[in-house]
């Protein structure tokens, strides 16, 4: 079970004050359930929804920021049409903007990971239709808990650690900082989840400075343009940077053992090819052990050293030989 509310927004922004309101009233009835948010909320949440026109934060898209923080939503993942509404002049370019929007909790994003929103072709109408499909998947396992380490220097991360570290909990101190460090894994994910996918991101910003840099190029005296190379330059540079300290042990190029380089997403398939032909060769196996398999044998000192009591010196220096930004695995 999910909540679902679904908005038509008035079109002047004083009018959509009500509806904020509401929908913040209505999270006291949601409640810790899953929830999602979608429809026309006929204003803009971000800059880049606009395709021209000021670079400068509305009261309108003001509003409706502290709304989405005071409601704790975020888009979920999407596919198709970024600008979901086109203004249609007889003459010249029309404006482009995002104003319809699928929203969700991190509850909602936690029960159904495979969610995503569609926004199809507006063809004659001035909206793009939107659909919200949840694939039906079998069981899955959950995932451990692994922290990003690029998510420290998110603005957002500190208010998070700050709320769920003044938050009360009962108990001995031991319990209280298990606990809130249990606390802090839902909206850490929320967090994670709200960056999307890094590596396509950085393709898309990249691409998108490009474009934007080429049409400079054919104008180079449009400020228009300039403001939107600063955008795109200060959020690709951002990408980048959170991507590197993401990806520090992903496997970018690959040389097999003929010289062939693999590049990106092709990397796999050497590593694959690799051991199908390593792993997948028959040879002969004998079932009888040879007679000095087990000949050798531990010396009693060695022995003893292995089942002596350790020291809490030696649990001292292992655990502060871990790297700052390191924690134990989920095997321990």
């Amino acid at each position: 079970m999910f909540f679902c509310s679904i908005v038509y927004a008035a079109n002047y922004y004083v009018s959509r004050r009500e509806l904020w309101q509401h929908l913040s009233m209505h999270k006291v009835l949601v409640g810790s359930n899953p929830w999602v948010i979608m429809g026309d909320f006929n204003s803009a949440l971000n800059l880049e929804d606009n395709s021209f026109g000021t670079s400068a934060i509305s009261i309108s898209m003001r509003e409706f920021q502290a709304c989405i923080d005071d409601i704790e939503v975020f888009d979920i993942n999407r596919t198709g049409f970024h600008f979901t509404w086109n203004q249609k002049p007889k003459e010249g370019i029309g404006l482009l903007r995002k104003i319809d929007r699928v929203l969700g909790n991190t509850a909602f994003v936690e029960e159904y990971l495979s969610s995503v929103a569609v926004f199809n072709s507006y063809r004659l109408s001035d909206h793009c239709p939107c659909i919200l499909k949840i694939p039906k998947v079998g069981v899955i396992k959950r995932r451990s808990f692994k922290f990003a380490n690029f998510l420290v220097f998110k603005p957002e991360f500190l208010k998070i650690v700050q709320n769920i570290w003044e938050s009360n909990v009962d108990g001995v101190h031991q319990f209280r900082v298990v606990k809130k460090l249990s606390m802090l894994k839902s909206p850490l994910r929320a967090l994670l989840y709200q960056q999307g996918n890094l590596h396509k991101k950085v393709a898309d910003l990249r691409a998108k400075l490009d474009l934007i840099q080429r049409d400079i190029d054919e104008d180079p005296l449009n400020l228009a343009l300039r403001n939107e190379e600063s955008k795109f330059t200060n959020a690709y540079q951002e990408a980048c940077l959170d991507e590197e300290r993401n990806h520090r042990s992903r496997i970018d190029v690959i040389k097999d053992v003929n010289g062939i380089v693999y590049e990106g997403d092709t990397v796999q398939l050497a590593l694959v090819q690799h051991y199908e032909k390593f792993l997948g060769c028959h040879d002969d196996v004998s079932l009888t052990p040879t007679p000095n398999l087990f000949s050798n044998k531990l010396q009693p000192e060695i022995e003893t050293q292995m089942i002596r009591q350790v020291t809490e010196e030696e649990v001292k220096k292992a655990m502060f030989s871990i790297g700052i930004d390191k924690a134990l695995g989920p095997d321990g």
